[in-house]
């Protein structure tokens, strides 16, 4: 009897353990990038997949890859273990989002790039106040909302030097809830409500430190939110395109280019976060 009774405590202690990685993931791997001061971690955290980040500590480091103007406002799109390979990157994770028009993408978004306007904000996306991931001339990342033209925020932001507008909240000043705003900032149902792959940039309060991150899993919005609430002391934290859009390249310190995210991924997309 008492050899039943050790049993099932020992098949009880396994189980507590699962259940409290599942709420509390720990990477169970490490990967040094190709060059110093990223890092990627890769967490298995039950019910919600593989997730993937990069933690960047050099604002400077970062900068936009945007596909060729076609005509009017259509642009060219790439594939992201392409792009890294020709920008020499140590990552690169798509960013914003678009439509396929039939004849190129439109950034829906606005971009800057070197303090220069390269894409206005579509109108519906500055009706509906979208955030924007952004990094500064002095070497700090910026998240926040706008509903001005990007003229007009460079003109309030002047610090501005890269910036990808059009995602939705996830958690703001600390609030891993506030992913319920993006109802309010027009996006579809079948982003807010159905779970789908994710990808998410996430700061710390002083803006020194940004999480480019991919859910491989299909999660929902509050989902993640609450694991990066848990896991990252993040201040901030927004989504751009999800689904097949949800693409993160890693170099290796082999040299090895990894892509992670989703399974299916488009063939090609116009707007993408690069990090040398």
């Amino acid at each position: 009897m008492w050899r039943l009774l050790v049993g099932i405590l020992c098949v009880l202690g396994l189980m507590a353990i699962w259940l409290h990685q599942g709420t509390n993931a720990v990477p169970n791997r490490t990967m040094p990038v190709f060059r110093p001061a990223l890092t990627a971690r890769v967490f298995n955290e039950f019910g919600l997949g593989k997730v993937v980040m990069v933690k960047v500590n050099d604002a400077s480091r970062l900068t936009i890859w945007l596909g060729n103007e076609l005509y009017g406002k259509r642009r060219s799109g790439d594939q992201a273990i392409s792009v890294a390979r020709s920008m020499d990157a140590s990552v690169v994770m798509t960013a914003s989002f678009h439509w396929w028009t039939g004849e190129g993408f439109i950034v829906l978004g606005q971009v800057v790039y070197n303090g220069e306007n390269l894409v206005s904000p579509n109108p519906e996306v500055l009706r509906w106040q979208r955030c924007y991931f952004a990094t500064t001339w002095d070497g700090k990342f910026l998240i926040g909302e706008t509903n001005l033209t990007t003229g007009k925020l460079i003109q309030k932001l002047p610090q501005i030097r890269h910036l990808v507008g059009g995602g939705g909240w996830l958690v703001k000043d600390g609030d891993p809830e506030a992913w319920r705003l993006a109802f309010a900032q027009g996006f579809r149902q079948d982003i807010t409500n159905l779970k789908r792959e994710r990808t998410v940039v996430a700061i710390d309060k002083n803006g020194k430190t940004a999480w480019l991150t991919v859910f491989e899993g299909c999660v929902s919005l509050r989902e993640a939110a609450w694991f990066l609430k848990r896991n990252l002391p993040i201040h901030h934290a927004i989504f751009f395109d999800g689904g097949r859009n949800s693409v993160l390249v890693i170099r290796s310190q082999d040299g090895e280019f990894l892509s992670y995210g989703t399974p299916r991924p488009l063939p090609e997309v116009p707007c993408m976060l690069v990090v040398r």
